[in-house]
């Protein structure tokens, strides 16, 4: 995890100011949860970065998907992640 303009994120790439989250059913279920990311979202756009959003389910079921949205959206290989 890294801290990006005092949001707790799942994975940042500095160089290209890109912020990943994963969401999971167990944290996500209610309208709550669901608002609070649209305030951290806004939060980390208005300091500059992009916000990628992928489900647990979708990144168990499509890895290559998910690698190649992080790929273009990085601005190349994502290898220099920070995060668990």
């Amino acid at each position: 995890t890294s801290v990006v303009a005092g949001v707790t994120v799942d994975f940042y790439w500095p160089q290209a100011r890109l912020v990943v989250e994963i969401d999971g059913w167990a944290f996500h279920r209610s309208h709550r949860a669901f608002e609070d990311d649209r305030d951290r979202d806004a939060k980390l756009q208005l300091a500059g970065c992009d916000v990628l959003r992928f489900t647990k389910l979708g990144l168990d079921r499509a890895p290559a998907a998910v690698e190649r949205m992080l790929s273009i959206s990085a601005g190349g290989e994502p290898a220099a992640a920070s995060g668990p």
